[in-house]
């Protein structure tokens, strides 16, 4: 069995974040049963929940709506993929996957669907500009994907890996725990 993540993303404070989750915890009891947090910055923080509870996506936009701002739900699948939905108030502005045609064939319409888009990710989150993050948002099914190269000469991972999410976070400014953090 591969890696299963499933993260959260927000633009608030570790507190405002953790008074939302409890205030949805009646509406999700099983999935925000064990939510730890992390943050070293102020106004960002990363929210780890179980891995293998459905429907995070849904609460993450709860959690934006709640706060009335922006929230990423992040998911590494497997260990095959890693792929993102981006909220602002509890609605969906964007999303993307590596490999959009994962789970079953899909047609270009929805390929171009799960495509990320640079600008409105920067128009929501703050300190990020389209080129500071376009180069992750790569279909790795597409013929021009090699699969070797990264994104960004500071990056640690190859675009390949899964953990390319990490060097993602970093470009939005969310801390990811150093290897040595429970």
């Amino acid at each position: 069995m591969g890696l299963f993540l499933q993260l959260g993303g927000i633009l608030a404070s570790e507190s405002a974040s953790s008074e939302a989750v409890a205030s949805l915890k009646d509406m999700y009891p099983k999935m925000l049963e064990n939510v730890a947090f992390y943050s070293e910055k102020g106004d960002r923080v990363l929210s780890f929940f179980d891995d293998y509870a459905t429907g995070l996506d849904e609460v993450i936009a709860e959690i934006s709506r709640h706060l009335e701002r922006p929230a990423f739900w992040f998911h590494i699948h497997d260990g095959d993929l890693w792929m993102y939905r981006l909220y602002q108030n509890g609605i969906e502005i964007d999303r993307f996957n590596t490999s959009p045609g994962y789970w079953a064939e899909v047609d270009n319409a929805e390929r171009k669907s799960w495509a990320g888009n640079a600008v409105k990710v920067s128009k929501v989150w703050p300190g990020v500009t389209p080129p500071d993050i376009e180069r992750y948002l790569v279909d790795h099914e597409a013929d021009s994907f090699d699969g070797e190269k990264k994104a960004y000469e500071s990056d640690e991972y190859p675009e390949w890996d899964r953990w390319q999410l990490v060097d993602f976070l970093a470009k939005l400014g969310i801390p990811y725990p150093p290897d040595d953090e429970e």
